[in-house]
């Protein structure tokens, strides 16, 4: 009798890249409306007057989602220290 070999399907190979998984990014931007300056993250008003009836974009960054957290965790600011121009 004939020995029987298990039928096996080959696996693909595994693919090699050298690309690593990005990061979340973060949309900031800077916006003048008629009242003044504003800040944006992701589209979500943060600082400054709200831009109503539009505004320009002045600048616009990509920053990684980790470095906005980390930045709000350990760089905590007194409110008392902060002079609003």
């Amino acid at each position: 009798m004939a020995s029987k070999k298990k039928a096996t399907a080959k696996k693909p190979a595994a693919r090699k890249t050298a690309k690593k998984a990005k990061a979340t990014q973060v949309c900031v931007e800077v916006v003048r409306g008629a009242c003044g300056l504003s800040v944006y993250l992701n589209g979500y008003h943060i600082a400054g007057e709200k831009p109503w009836g539009g505004g320009d974009v002045l600048r616009r960054w990509l920053t990684d989602e980790k470095d906005v957290a980390t930045a709000m965790k350990q760089n905590r600011v007194d409110p008392k220290d902060v002079q609003l121009i």
